[in-house]
Formats: structure tokens, C-alpha cells, sequence
């Protein structure tokens, strides 16, 4: 099994909810580290089609395309989401968030396995990323296109 989940709910956001999978899909070291893109959207009142279409054109990327049964919330939604994730490291991540650097998988691994920490018999439990609000990261294009 591949070390992690990436863990996404959306709420009638497809534009956003597409720019991020696209943004995954350029992910260096996808196939290594990835078991799965677990996609879940909650009870959608919009249209996720150009979404759906992205993700039938890219069989090799392990999208894990859900909807809710209903309206579950955030908290909710993301048990729902971890439900059907296998990964032992979960990287949630927002709709309208982006990766910024290509290596950023690479970059987790080694933070996830670390003992580097107070007591080193226990593993790392939680990593933060720095965020960057939406009207900050410019254009989605210009995340990973270089």
C-alpha cells in the first residue's frame, strides 16, 4: 500500500474542486506515494460534470469520486471521506486549495516518518502546511506549471 490519502470534500465547488485535481494530477511522485485521492461531495445542488469528465480522461491517477448521501457538513463530510480512505497518512486538504511546489509528496514523506520529535517512540500525528488564502495564490495555471 502507498503511504498516503489525499482527503477532499466540496460543497457546490466544482470550479475549485477541478482546478485542485488538476493540480494533483501534476504532483511529482503521484504513483509512488498516492493510494488515493479520496473526493467527496457533499449533497451538490451544482453540476460536478467538467470534474467527473477530468477524472474518467485520467484513469492512472487514483481518484476515489464520491457524493454523500446527504448534507453532512464539514466534520461529517470528512469522517465520510476517511471512511473510504485506506492510506495510513491523511492529507486533508480544502477545495480550493493548491499544492504550490511539484516535490510536495517527496517533501511529506520524510515529515510523516520522522522521529524526530520529544519522544521518539511515537510517530508524528499531525503536519500542518502553511495556507495561503485563495486570493493570494494567483492564478491556479501559474501552481506547478513550472
Amino acid at each position: 500500500m502507498k503511504p498516503i490519502s489525499v482527503v477532499i470534500i466540496t460543497y457546490n465547488r466544482p470550479d475549485d474542486a477541478l482546478d485542485l485535481a488538476r493540480n494533483i494530477s501534476r504532483l511529482e511522485g503521484l504513483e509512488e506515494w498516492v493510494e488515493e485521492v479520496t473526493l467527496s461531495i457533499i449533497d451538490p445542488t451544482v453540476s460536478y460534470q467538467p470534474l467527473e469528465d477530468f477524472i474518467a480522461a485520467h484513469p492512472a491517477i487514483p481518484f476515489r469520486y464520491t457524493v454523500a448521501p446527504e448534507n453532512l457538513g464539514v466534520s461529517r463530510g470528512r469522517n465520510y471521506a476517511v471512511s473510504l480512505s485506506r492510506a495510513p497518512y491523511l492529507v486533508f486538504l480544502d477545495d480550493d486549495a493548491l499544492f504550490r511546489d511539484a516535490d510536495a509528496l517527496r517533501q511529506m514523506i520524510p515529515i510523516f516518518e520522522s522521529r524526530d520529535v520529544a519522544d521518539a517512540n511515537r510517530p508524528v500525528g499531525i503536519v500542518a502546511f502553511k495556507g495561503l488564502l485563495f486570493f493570494h495564490r494567483g492564478d491556479a495555471e501559474e501552481c506547478l506549471s513550472s
